[in-house]
C-alpha cells in the first residue's frame, strides 16, 4: 500500500495514518516514523499485527524514538493509538458490490470528501460524527468499565514507555496512578470508572483528570482520530457541554476494590481490602466479593439465582 504511495509523491503530506486491523511489521514502523519522506504526526494501529507478532520489537521501536540522545531532529509522532478499539471506517464495504456481481465501485474523491485515497487501511480520515465522539469520550467520563486488554508481560514495559515520553508522545489511554502505592510498578490504566470517585470520599487520592484543566501529557487522546488537524490538541478535544471529569486505574489495582457490575469502587483512603479471603464467608466490612459489590450486586445475584433451577436453587 505504501509502495503504492511513494510513486505519487503524497507520503510527505500524510500527518495522521490510521493502519488499525492490517498486516503491519515493526520494521515498516520503524521506516515511516524515522525516515524520509514521512511525515506522519498521529498514528493509529489499533488491532495491527505488530501488537500481537512483533510487540517487543515496536517497544523497541518507540523507546528509541523518544530517546533523550536519539540523533537528529525530535520525532515528527505526536500522538500513538495502539490500545482501545479501531474507529469505525468511513465507509460501508457492503456498498461496493452491486446486484452480487464483483465489480467494485470506488467512490470519487469529490464523493467522499475524506482524503486523497480509499484503500482500506490507509485512509487519512473517516466518519467523525458527533454521535462516534459522543460515544467515545463517554467510554472514559462515563464510568465504562474494562476499556481493553493489555499483555501482562508487557504492561509494565509501555507503562514505562509512557512515562518516558509524557512530554513527547501521547497515548490513547494514561498510566495508572495507583493512589498513595507508589512502591507498585507502574501499569497501564485499562479501567475506565467515571466522574464519581470513590463510594465514600467520592474522590481518590490522585484527583480526577479533567479535559481542558489537567496537563495535556496526563490525558489520553480521544477516538476517532482526528480528521483536519494531525494535532494532540485537536485528538483531547472535548465539547464544552460534555462532563470533562473522570478517574483512570489498571485492573491490578482496583482488585477486591471495583465491582465489575456496577462500576461502583473504594479508594485506598477509605478501604482496605481483607487479607485473608476465605471462600463463603463475607466479613461484615467487605465492600467487594468475588468481583461484585456486597451491598448491591452481590446480593443482587444470590437472589436471582436462589429460585427454582438458578444457581442457588
Amino acid at each position: 500500500m505504501l509502495d503504492s504511495l511513494r510513486g505519487k509523491d503524497v507520503l510527505s503530506f500524510i500527518t495522521t495514518l490510521v493502519l488499525d486491523h492490517q498486516l503491519v511489521p515493526a520494521k515498516l514502523l520503524r521506516e515511516v516514523l524515522q525516515e524520509e519522506p514521512y511525515n506522519v504526526r498521529i498514528l493509529s494501529i489499533r488491532d495491527a499485527s505488530c501488537l500481537d507478532e512483533d510487540e517487543e520489537e515496536l517497544l523497541n521501536v518507540l523507546q528509541k524514538l523518544i530517546h533523550p540522545l536519539r540523533p537528529g531532529a525530535s520525532p515528527k509522532l505526536k500522538g500513538l493509538y495502539c490500545f482501545g478499539q479501531p474507529d469505525k471506517p468511513f465507509y460501508d464495504p457492503t456498498l461496493f458490490y452491486r446486484d452480487r456481481m464483483e465489480t467494485i465501485h470506488v467512490p470519487r474523491i469529490a464523493d467522499t470528501a475524506e482524503g486523497v485515497t480509499t484503500t482500506a487501511g490507509s485512509h487519512l480520515g473517516r466518519s467523525t460524527s458527533t454521535a462516534c465522539a459522543r460515544e467515545q469520550i463517554a467510554r472514559w467520563t462515563g464510568g465504562y468499565g474494562t476499556m481493553f486488554e493489555v499483555n501482562p508481560r508487557s504492561n509494565e514495559a509501555w507503562a514505562r514507555l509512557m512515562i518516558a515520553s509524557k512530554k513527547t508522545l501521547a497515548f490513547d489511554t494514561v498510566v495508572c496512578r495507583h493512589g498513595p502505592d507508589s512502591h507498585v510498578a507502574p501499569r497501564v490504566a485499562d479501567i475506565s470508572l467515571g466522574p464519581e470517585g470513590c463510594q465514600i470520599c467520592h474522590s481518590a487520592p490522585e484527583n480526577a483528570l479533567i479535559f481542558g484543566q489537567s496537563p495535556v501529557h496526563e490525558l489520553p487522546l480521544l477516538a476517532p482520530t482526528p480528521l483536519f488537524a494531525s494535532t494532540v490538541k485537536a485528538a483531547q478535544s472535548i465539547s464544552p457541554i460534555e462532563n470533562a471529569k473522570f478517574y483512570a486505574r489498571c485492573t491490578l489495582c482496583m482488585r477486591d476494590r471495583r465491582c465489575s457490575l456496577c462500576n461502583a469502587w473504594w479508594c485506598e483512603n477509605c478501604y482496605t481490602p481483607p487479607s485473608h479471603r476465605p471462600i463463603g464467608a463475607v466479613r461484615a466490612d467487605t465492600k467487594v466479593y468475588l468481583g461484585l459489590c456486597v451491598q448491591n450486586c452481590l446480593v443482587g445475584e444470590l437472589y436471582s439465582g436462589a429460585g427454582e433451577g438458578g444457581m442457588w436453587g
